[in-house]
């Protein structure tokens, strides 16, 4: 987790994001279906799911899919 998010996370968060990806596994679009209310967490889930990488597999080409990212606050 990046530290310049430190002090952001209070409580738990989930952010919905919808992905497309290409046969080689990689991310081609990537969007914000639900918000975390907090930017800060969008931004992030945002910015790692444009980064993932997906097993290569020519049957997903163009496969489109809703992705929860669960943000856990320490307790």
């Amino acid at each position: 987790f990046n530290p310049q998010y430190k002090g952001v996370l209070l409580q738990n968060s989930t952010v919905t994001l919808h992905l497309t990806r290409d046969a080689q596994g990689a991310v081609t679009a990537v969007s914000l279906v639900k918000s975390s209310g907090n930017a800060g967490l969008d931004a992030f889930a945002l910015g790692s799911a444009q980064r993932a990488r997906f097993k290569a597999d020519q049957g997903c080409a163009g496969r489109e899919f809703n992705l929860p990212f669960l943000f856990k606050a320490k307790t």
